[in-house]
């Protein structure tokens, strides 16, 4: 006959290893799709042309909802271009529509497509997927390239990505599309109430070691901008 202390303390073994696998396994009830979300922007004040290197420990991974790395400008009351010009707002309604989650496959394409060929086959690759749209205010909509979602100790985080810089005056545009040409989003929303997240308006990204992508340089005037009062605000039974 078995030892009844050791199968006691194997089955406490047991028992604890698979709380722990379940706290950083997926969400076996994940958010309803599509659906629509929205949020408020802080737009940042414009610094000296030139680039920040963005930390993935905060930014981009969900570990740290909302936080802005050391070395980045915080949001200010006065914001301008690059080029100088004032922006048409210092804070913004972020729309969000979501269709449905990026699939197994695409996200493995994108990765393969950045190893081989850097951040430009990763746009370029990025162009034949759509999962949503995201709205600035009444701006033209924004095609969303690829959509993900994980838990962690603080909710839900959803993390999307666009082909193409997010928030950028059209002077500025051009230019900077061409050296930081992918904008990320992440939100994190919490079992109750409202959450938060950050927006990366333009960045070059890699991805991180669970195939999240993340933002890696930015040119400084555009920085890391907060989003507040993050909220699902409807299920979208059926959209056209």
């Amino acid at each position: 006959m078995r030892d009844p202390l050791r199968l006691t303390l194997l089955s406490i073994l047991v028992a604890g290893c698979g709380a722990a696998l379940a706290a950083d396994a997926p969400d076996q009830s994940p958010l309803t799709l599509p659906a629509r979300f929205q949020s408020m922007l802080m737009i940042l004040d414009s610094r000296t042309p030139g680039t920040v290197t963005i930390g993935t420990s905060g930014v981009g991974t969900g570990s740290e909802p909302g936080a802005i790395p050391s070395g980045v400008p915080s949001p200010t009351a006065h914001p301008s271009s690059a080029a100088g010009s004032p922006l048409k707002y210092n804070s913004a309604f972020l729309s969000i529509v979501l269709d449905r989650w990026s699939t197994d496959d695409e996200q493995a394409a994108l990765l393969q497509a950045h190893k081989s060929g850097g951040v430009y086959a990763l746009v370029s690759r990025m162009e034949r997927m759509t999962v949503g749209y995201l709205q600035i205010n009444s701006d033209l909509r924004w095609p969303i390239r690829m959509a993900t979602t994980w838990t962690n100790g603080s909710g839900r985080v959803i993390s999307l990505a666009t082909n193409g810089p997010i928030v950028i005056p059209p002077a500025t545009r051009k230019s900077i599309s061409q050296s930081y040409p992918i904008g990320i989003i992440e939100l994190t929303l919490p079992p109750d109430g409202r959450g938060e997240g950050t927006l990366v308006a333009a960045t070059r990204a890699e991805f991180d070691d669970r195939g999240r992508i993340v933002p890696t340089v930015t040119p400084v005037g555009t920085g890391v901008q907060r989003l507040t009062n993050v909220e699902r605000v409807e299920v979208i039974a059926d959209r056209p």
